[in-house]
């Protein structure tokens, strides 16, 4: 398969451009428009002023609503068979460099196949059939299914640049790239205690229905939480708050609980906030400053054995309690702060 941009009259002196064969296309019945990565379109050589605006965004693409850079047309040719085919740019990494929608299979008249991995389209000398690399589909899908990719900075040294490149690679087994990959932390180093006041009289919150539309959405949050052992089910809690769901971009769903009850029977801890001044004079001295995203760092920290039945919330199919830290409990700033105010100036992070 190959794609070049097409050619037009007032651009005869210009010399002819070259066609380009790009591995690693997709053609996917499900999408409704052609999509080109940005990586690949500056990989052609092509500058931006070939773009032609576009004022929408694509939904769905990775789970998210996507802003289009721009609209390119581009001629592609598949054996006798030449189309003109206008693909939408988007800035963001993807294992594919070029995804083909229904519109322009159906253009080539062609009826693809995902069981047998192939496409058949009709051509002046018969039906002509492409079949799809068992290996590549296998790697791109799992790149894409576990997203273990990783954004570094434009502005690194090419000696930099291949030397981080490097370490990530050799290193990459490290990453927590899902929940269930998270090891934790030893409860010997950190944990939390709830430090609840045996004074205060237990509540349980009257039961708060949910619409019936987020049900599926909560339970894949809950087995996911489930699986990555951030919850555990529970029986007979004296404790029993409300979920409250808060619906994310993607079309998921974020479970958070109204602790406001429990937390009133936990003491206020006075931990003060870190000096921000004293934490960067803690960075001085280091040559590369990493800002790696410390991700769902909260539900890592081990809750007290003690304290982790009386942090039951309802859900449409049972009673569930967190066995790490949840947002919205009392004095849960202060253990990640102090923790992370100790690795700086202490420290426990090395040049």
């Amino acid at each position: 398969m190959d794609i070049a941009l097409p050619e037009r009259e007032d651009e005869e002196q210009k010399p002819k451009t070259l066609p380009w064969a790009l591995p690693k296309i997709l053609i996917y019945g499900g999408s409704s428009v052609e999509i080109i990565l940005y990586e690949t379109f500056k990989q052609m050589g092509l500058k931006d002023e070939c773009l032609i605006p576009s004022t929408y965004n694509i939904f769905g693409f990775k789970s998210s609503s996507t802003r289009s850079m721009g609209e390119v047309t581009m001629e592609i040719r598949v054996g006798k068979i030449l189309t003109l085919t206008t693909f939408c740019v988007i800035d963001m990494i993807s294992p594919y460099t070029t995804i083909f929608g229904r519109f322009w299979v159906q253009g080539i008249k062609g009826v693809a196949s995902t069981y047998h991995q192939s496409l058949r389209f009709p051509t002046p000398d018969g039906i002509t059939e492409i079949i799809g690399d068992l290996g590549e589909e296998k790697y791109c899908y799992n790149m894409d299914e576990q997203n273990e990719l990783v954004k570094i900075g434009t502005l690194l040294r090419i000696k930099e640049e291949e030397k981080l490149v490097q370490v990530l690679n050799e290193y990459s087994d490290v990453f927590a790239w899902k929940m269930k990959d998270f090891p934790g932390i030893d409860p010997g180093v950190c944990w939390h205690n709830l430090k609840i006041n045996p004074k205060y009289k237990p509540m349980r919150q009257r039961m708060r229905k949910v619409a019936p539309e987020y049900h599926e959405a909560i339970q894949n949050e809950l087995n996911k939480m489930e699986s990555s052992g951030v919850i555990r089910e529970v029986q007979y809690p004296i404790w029993i708050s409300n979920m409250v769901i808060v619906l994310k971009n993607n079309g998921g769903a974020r479970i958070c609980v109204e602790f406001s009850d429990l937390n009133k029977a936990c003491p206020k801890d006075n931990f003060p906030l870190p000096n921000i001044d004293q934490l960067v004079e803690a960075t001085s001295g280091y040559g590369l400053l990493s800002l790696m995203d410390e991700y769902s760092g909260y539900n890592q920290i081990p809750l007290a054995e003690e304290d982790q039945e009386n942090t039951a919330f309802f859900t449409p199919r049972g009673l569930y309690c967190y066995t790490k830290i949840s947002l919205g409990l009392k004095m849960l700033v202060r253990h990640t702060i102090e923790w992370w105010k100790r690795c700086l100036i202490t420290g426990y992070i090395r040049p």
